[in-house]
């Protein structure tokens, strides 16, 4: 398989413009960049140069919150010469193996995403009918000054 990967020098403007992901990153966030693909794509080292951390617990927890951030995520798949569609399938496999429910909000924000990449979004409808169950009871109520709202909702028989 060829190596589609996108030089650094041409998407952050060293080789003409550039790309629209490189501009809509922080100076930190392409500085991290930077260091991350000069270091041999070693997150450790990129966290390092860039931010101070005391301890490991630190650093894992920047390199998670760096490298998860959005545009960093896209700025790097573009770099790996994969399309907003080959991002989609992998957000949605990511999910798939997940033991977690997705969110009614995660599953409106990628029916959207699904739609703005061009894919299939069938898969989606359906598990959204899966989550809508009957609404059995509500209760609104008050604690410390602050007003609640809980919904119970029917979601299947009892096995």
């Amino acid at each position: 398989m060829p190596n589609k990967w996108i030089p650094l020098s041409d998407l952050n403007g060293t080789n003409g413009d550039p790309a629209r992901e490189w501009v809509l990153l922080s100076n930190s966030y392409r500085k991290l960049i930077t260091v991350y693909i000069e270091s041999n794509y070693d997150k450790v080292a990129a966290v390092r140069a860039c931010y101070t951390c005391g301890t490991e617990a630190c650093q894992r927890t920047t390199i998670n919150r760096a490298f998860g951030h959005p545009e960093v995520k896209a700025f790097l798949a573009v770099h790996m010469g994969k399309t907003p569609q080959d991002a989609f399938r992998e957000e949605l496999q990511k999910i798939a193996a997940s033991p977690k429910r997705i969110s009614a909000t995660r599953l409106q924000v990628l029916k959207m995403l699904a739609k703005q990449v061009g894919a299939d979004t069938s898969a989606l409808n359906e598990i959204d009918s899966l989550s809508e169950g009957k609404v059995v009871a509500q209760k609104e109520f008050e604690k410390d000054g602050k007003k609640y709202k809980t919904t119970v909702t029917e979601i299947g028989d009892a096995q």
